[in-house]
């Protein structure tokens, strides 16, 4: 593998939107996890509301595959591969030590590959393969054979050093039906058993699809959480700005309830209401006896309202008597 680490990444891509004529897509390294699943899910819009808002995105298709290990391992799947078939496969991939990834590379050709399972058999049955390393061809494997093998002790060393070994180690290898990988020799030495057929095999731990029905359900719990917060953040900052009015212009303050409240923006019925209220004992903000002032200051002619809304001031000659 390469320095990315991982075995392959897959780029998966929004169908709903794609067929609406926008591409929505994200690349996922595998192996991966329900998390990082969701995400790019989420991301590429899946469990959102479709365009014209009579359903919501649910159906990926896989676009492209890169295949780090140099295998060719992704060929055999295709546009609707499954995500937890891949991550399982990814999985066993990884946890593989040096000598089994060289008996799977091995085991690939000495077997062969009819269907994304039988990756994932192979992968389960490397132990069945034996590796001999630093043999890097037939001559190498028939010197091996040879020397390891035969009982040579009796041979006269005319023959031995005569010995085809590259002859020998082709023929060898080929009753074996071993292969040569880099620097490596692999042969099967026990039968395969059938661990894995289809996706009902693979343990739950590794499972990463998920129903778009709940990431449509989490999308709005998120939004919710998400409009919540604002409005939290939005009510604080309120109240910060209340504070500082309330503290350090009190004035400004009520009238800016008043004005609120009442629908009130003219400055001088403010001063006139503002004032009336300052000079009461016993009156509350914008309880009952509040209003009243209000309709007092009507009946005097100073404001005028229709239904608690200032339509107009009265001329300033008549603010000005008191």
């Amino acid at each position: 593998m390469t320095a990315e680490h991982y075995p392959f990444s897959v780029c998966i891509q929004n169908l709903g939107a794609y067929n609406e004529g926008t591409l929505r897509f994200k690349r996922i390294d595998f192996p991966t996890n329900v998390k990082k699943i969701e995400a790019a899910l989420r991301e590429i819009g899946i469990g959102e509301p479709s365009e014209d808002g009579t359903n919501y995105y649910e159906e990926i298709m896989i676009t492209n595959y890169d295949d780090y290990t140099g295998l060719g391992i992704c060929r055999e799947y295709g546009e609707w591969a499954s995500l937890s078939e891949l991550n399982y496969l990814a999985t066993l991939l990884n946890n593989m030590k040096n000598n089994e990834r060289v008996a799977f590379e091995g085991a690939l050709e000495i077997e062969g590959t009819n269907n994304p399972a039988d990756y994932i058999n192979l992968a389960l049955n490397v132990d069945k393969f034996t590796v001999f390393s630093e043999i890097e061809d037939a001559y190498d494997y028939g010197e091996y054979y040879v020397e390891n093998e035969l009982d040579m002790d009796s041979v006269p060393s005319i023959v031995r050093n005569n010995i085809d070994y590259e002859a020998v180690g082709e023929t060898i290898s080929s009753n074996e039906n071993g292969v040569f990988t880099d620097e490596n020799y692999v042969i099967k030495t026990q039968s395969i058993d059938c661990l894995y057929e289809s996706r009902e095999d693979i343990p739950e731990k590794y499972i990463v699809n998920l129903n778009p029905q709940e990431i449509y359900d989490n999308f709005l719990k998120d939004k919710n959480e998400k409009e919540i917060e604002q409005m939290s953040e939005s009510y604080e900052n309120i109240k910060k700005n209340i504070e500082y009015f309330a503290t350090n212009n009190y004035e400004a303050f009520v009238k800016a309830i008043i004005s609120y409240e009442k629908g009130i923006d003219n400055e001088n019925a403010l001063n006139v209401i503002y004032k009336e209220y300052i000079e009461s004992d016993s009156m509350l903000l914008l309880n009952d006896e509040f209003d009243s002032i209000i309709h007092n200051l009507e009946r005097q002619g100073l404001i005028k309202y229709d239904k608690y809304r200032v339509n107009e001031l009265l001329e300033q000659e008549i603010l000005e008597r008191d």
